[in-house]
């Protein structure tokens, strides 16, 4: 009894430590395993003490885990990181695609791929903050808790858009909810992999501080939009945002009035507009930009 369990918790320390480390190398952490056992033919306790995984590493898999970048060799925590990811395409895109070669380099080393069905939150207002997000297909959904039983859309996020900045920088929860508006697949930057980074690489701050900004004048300009612009001219904007080469935009006109904060009737006046002129085709729970310089025509509209 006693070598059965003994061998079920050793194969499954083993297992565990090859699917975090893929390569022998010193890492920051260690993980120490006490525990009992006792036999049922003596009735005596026999205690194993102290069992050792050779340094553990809890940045890739576990990024709520506490984690102090003081006590982190940079060096040996980088040779650790043997697996790379694919950045594609968030490599030629928004934020990421801006950065230097050793942040590309870096982001790699510690990012995770995450799928989510529509409708799916990554997190929501109030959470803590677990790192960064960068969508590499489908959209996303952000909503402001004004009201806590209706949420107020935002923002449609598209492909290159990053977001997490705020709260990780700030160290402060969450202020925004985040949901897929589509299937999405983004890049995860893990907390724990940015806080070791940045207690490493201070200089790599100014690469955070630039999502930031772009993330700030997003929002202000958006404000702008909702100031001073006509409905149409926000509808054509939108619409120019949010179509691809083939001119279909993600997005139904319920979820469009949510999105610019107008009631449905006026948005269906609106599109009924644009479609007359010659700009749009309205469909079953599809929009699709047909001539997209008659929308660059009205969207600065005051």
């Amino acid at each position: 009894m006693l070598g059965l369990f003994c061998a079920k918790a050793t194969d499954a320390l083993a297992a565990m430590r090859s699917a975090v480390v893929a390569k022998r190398q010193p890492l920051p952490y260690q993980l120490e395993l006490n525990f009992t056992v006792f036999s049922t033919s003596s009735g005596r306790s026999h205690r194993r003490q102290s069992r050792k995984l050779s340094r553990i590493s809890l940045v890739r898999d576990c990024p709520h885990r506490i984690v102090d970048p003081r006590k982190t060799d940079w060096n040996k925590w980088t040779n650790s990181m043997v697996k790379r990811a694919n950045l594609s395409p968030l490599d030629e895109v928004g934020w990421l695609a801006e950065q230097s070669n050793d942040f590309k380099e870096w982001a790699g080393q510690v990012a995770r791929w995450k799928t989510f069905k529509k409708g799916q939150f990554i997190y929501h207002a109030g959470d803590r903050s677990d790192g960064l997000y960068g969508l590499a297909s489908g959209s996303l959904q952000i909503t402001f808790p004004l009201v806590a039983e209706e949420p107020v859309v935002i923002h449609r996020a598209e492909i290159g858009f990053w977001i997490g900045d705020a709260a990780e920088l700030a160290n402060l929860p969450r202020m925004v909810t985040l949901m897929a508006a589509s299937q999405a697949r983004l890049l995860h930057l893990p907390s724990s992999a940015v806080k070791i980074l940045l207690a490493n690489k201070p200089e790599q701050w100014r690469c955070f501080y630039e999502l930031n900004t772009s993330n700030l004048h997003a929002a202000v300009a958006q404000l702008a939009e909702v100031l001073a612009l006509t409905v149409r001219a926000r509808v054509c904007r939108r619409l120019l945002a949010l179509s691809n080469r083939d001119g279909f935009a993600a997005i139904t006109q319920d979820d469009l009035a949510r999105l610019l904060g107008v009631a449905r009737p006026t948005l269906r006046r609106c599109l009924a507009d644009l479609e007359v002129r010659g700009a749009i085709e309205t469909n079953y729970r599809k929009l699709r930009v047909i001539d997209a310089n008659i929308l660059r025509v009205y969207k600065d509209e005051q």
